[in-house]
């Protein structure tokens, strides 16, 4: 039967008890390990009959991380005791045949894939919504990055004292449980974005529970969530960016500094920024034609996300983060000079192996990463950053130091506050919505905001002086 499980077949196992039969049913899971292939069609071929490609370079991946899925197993020996257990007969004895063991198979694998399917309401809330989020995970339809934000804002359920709801049976589950639930997690001081995950992890576990009728009705629904501010960027002001660049010039062309002017010149967030390859880096403004050609760009063509099993290479979601993005600036020459290096310590390193380095393969290498091949870890390189602007005092408005993803937040901000069109920002920055741009980055800086207070005050006071432009309509226009 199609499902969830691939395949089932039977073993003969002996133990203390005799011979019996064993039940062995097999399914697949995402390898936490697997890194796509990423080098281009003519890159992977390595002859062309007896003529070799010189195109071609070599798959640095591991046999393990070739993989896209691995294959997991569930068994259970078919014992009197089971037998009776799967088939609900208490008559029933373990199977002497081959035949009658694979009706007992049979009924076993419907069952698990019954169970696989349908989490019992008769569990806690906190049992319920583990095992919806282990079959999302299983249907391999939802990013690892967002699985494990799941099981992050799963333990809020446990959060409020009394008003926590993890131990409360799912069907027993009322709206006013959920109430005190949420008001209590206001009350323990979690921020407003978590207050909202929490807020919707459980509605979607809900409505998913009345679809399969293992609740005549949400429990989440009547009521809004409690009310929240998700608050505004932490980016950095004009003096603290003055402040940011005079460190970053004073720097060698380190990751810290190259993820730094990313963040800065172009937007980057920091699973982009790990995941960028020199094959995605046109310095010289010769490749991908678009409407950067003839400028250095780069490409966004993936990222790093972070899973409970560890991070992974993924695509963008969406066609707008999958972006080209003009460079300009000391940005150019930072790059320039990363590249150079690399080069370097990366060529005269594959000599000594017996290699021969070629641009093809040096494209492969992270921009940000090690000579190896190895990417940098993202936590490490936040870590880094952390580091030099707390020693340095960089500051943003809200009154903490700046991390590397409010680097970005400074470059959406000023471009915001420099008059670039919205739509031109959320296309840099790659937000799908527009409304995402706007509801997040409102100027902050106070110089902006003296500049905007002056443009009013002086068509207010040349109003009021009479000089008003007369406004003259569009021409065709009645009245």
């Amino acid at each position: 039967m199609a499902g969830h499980y691939t395949s089932a077949h039977l073993l003969k196992v002996k133990n203390k008890r005799g011979t019996h039969f064993q039940g062995v049913l097999k399914y697949q899971l995402p390898n936490p390990e697997y890194v796509p292939d990423c080098r281009p069609d003519e890159q992977r071929r390595k002859s062309f009959g007896k003529r070799p490609n010189p195109a071609y370079v070599a798959d640095t991946r591991t046999p393990t991380q070739r993989k896209q899925n691995i294959t997991k197993s569930v068994r259970r020996i078919f014992d009197t005791e089971a037998t009776r257990e799967i088939l609900r007969d208490q008559a029933a004895e373990a199977p002497r045949t081959k035949s009658d063991a694979t009706r007992v198979l049979t009924a076993w694998h419907e069952r698990m894939e019954r169970e696989y399917a349908t989490p019992d309401a008769s569990s806690t809330v906190a049992e319920y919504v583990a095992n919806y989020i282990t079959a999302r995970e299983r249907q391999n339809k939802v990013e690892k990055s967002t699985i494990k934000d799941y099981r992050c804002t799963a333990r809020c359920l446990a959060y409020g004292g009394a008003a926590a709801i993890d131990g409360v049976t799912m069907r027993k589950l009322t709206p006013r449980q959920v109430q005190a639930w949420e008001s209590a997690l206001v009350a323990r001081g979690l921020s407003g974005t978590t207050q909202l995950k929490a807020h919707r992890l459980l509605k979607q576990v809900c409505k998913y529970a009345v679809e399969i009728d293992d609740l005549p009705k949400s429990p989440v629904r009547g009521f809004d969530a409690p009310s929240r501010s998700t608050g505004k960027p932490n980016a950095l002001d004009a003096d603290g960016r003055r402040r940011a660049m005079l460190m970053l010039d004073a720097m060698e062309p380190t990751a810290v500094k190259v993820a730094a002017e990313l963040a800065l010149y172009a937007g980057l967030r920091r699973g982009e920024i790990c995941a960028l390859t020199w094959g995605n880096v046109d310095l010289v403004g010769v490749e991908w034609a678009d409407a950067a050609e003839g400028s250095p760009k780069l490409r966004v063509a993936q990222s790093f996300g972070s899973s409970t099993n560890g991070r992974y290479l993924k695509t963008p979601k969406t066609e707008k983060g999958r972006r080209v993005i003009p460079l300009q600036g000391g940005i150019v020459d930072t790059l320039k000079q990363r590249r150079r290096q690399m080069w370097d310590t990366w060529s005269e390193a594959m000599r000594k192996a017996g290699h021969t380095p070629t641009e093809a393969t040096f494209s492969t290498l992270y921009v940000v990463g090690w000579e190896n091949g190895e990417p940098i870890n993202t936590d490490v390189l936040t870590r880094h950053w952390h580091k030099l602007a707390t020693r340095a005092g960089l500051v943003g408005t809200q009154g903490r130091v700046v991390t590397l993803h409010d680097l970005r937040h400074t470059a959406a901000t000023m471009l915001i506050t420099r008059g670039v069109d919205v739509s031109t920002v959320a296309d840099v920055l790659g937000h799908e919505q527009i409304s995402t741009t706007l509801n997040m980055y409102t100027s902050n800086d106070g110089a902006a905001k003296r500049r905007a207070a002056m443009i009013a005050a002086s068509d207010l006071d040349a109003a009021r002086a009479g000089d008003v432009l007369p406004f003259v309509p569009k021409t065709g226009t009645e009245g």
